[in-house]
């Protein structure tokens, strides 16, 4: 099969973007496996499908590079809406976008034909257990878990997707993108769950590693960086309202957390180039 594709990243967080506004792209799941895989293939975080929607302007479907069904992504959300406006598919520079039946907000500045930033109004974070999901009675707030033999302070917190998020003093350190990958299968969490591990610079700049669910270590997340704004504002490290520089490997998202908890995030997003692979049917 012919595939053609236009591969697209936001500070290192690199997807396979396949435009299926007309024709709906068969197995997408085994086909993101297929591509994902670096060196190999075409190489990426996953698959992203770009589709139509009758409640929203257009519709967004990820696939993680491990073929699982991804429940959102901030930076796809804002890749997508820079390729459909500057390949034409809209003249909006404010789109609504559904993402797992959420419809959320993108706001573009543009000059002229271009998209100079991507922004994009995210889901409201909930640290409730059920709506995680963890396994617990009570909210995992700055929370010692053992993984791996070491304790961690976890904080889990919904952004639209799980995460489990670790303030310490080295983020980076060797052994924590294992305990990512521990944590991220670990019982607790039966839908699986990102792994954030930060380190507070001061009150408006963060620096973090991810592991993200389905696709491991990736250069940056946006849902990651929403969830850890949240976090920090409600451990008292952040204050409300105010925009925070989380810095990870590929790049520095900005987020800024409401006092209702919803999160806007922004960031640079770029269309890296376009390309034609083929898959064995």
């Amino acid at each position: 099969m012919k595939l053609e594709f236009t591969k697209m990243q936001a500070c290192g967080n690199d997807y396979i973007y396949v435009n299926c506004l007309k024709n709906r792209l068969k197995n997408p799941s085994q086909i993101a496996k297929i591509l994902s895989v670096r060196r190999f293939s075409v190489g990426a975080d996953g698959l992203v499908l770009i589709l139509p929607d009758q409640k929203a302007d257009f519709k967004l479907e990820m696939y993680n590079a491990d073929g699982s069904l991804g429940k959102t992504c901030g930076n796809a959300l804002r890749c997508v809406a820079k390729y459909l406006f500057e390949r034409g598919y809209t003249d909006k520079t404010r789109l609504k976008i559904s993402s797992s039946g959420v419809i959320y907000r993108a706001d573009m500045l543009v000059s002229g034909k271009k998209v100079v930033t991507s922004r994009v109004n995210f889901a409201v974070a909930s640290f409730s257990p059920d709506d995680i999901p963890v396994l617990a009675r009570e909210p995992i707030i700055n929370k010692s878990v053992e993984i791996d033999g070491k304790m961690l302070l976890i904080t889990c917190v919904s952004v639209g997707n799980p995460h489990a998020v670790i303030f310490c003093e080295h983020p980076f350190a060797v052994g924590n993108l294992k305990m990512g990958e521990t944590l991220e299968r670990a019982s607790m969490f039966p839908q699986r769950t990102n792994v954030e591990f930060v380190k507070v610079i001061d009150r408006q700049n963060l620096t973090a590693l991810v592991w993200e669910r389905g696709s491991g270590r990736t250069l940056s997340c946006g849902s990651g960086a929403c969830a850890i704004g949240a976090v920090a504002v409600k451990l008292g490290l952040a204050d409300f309202d105010t925009p925070l520089n989380v810095k990870m490997e590929g790049g520095t998202l900005t987020v800024t957390v409401a006092k209702d908890y919803s999160v806007r995030l922004d960031g640079d997003c770029k269309i890296v180039y376009d390309g034609v692979a083929y898959v064995e049917d």
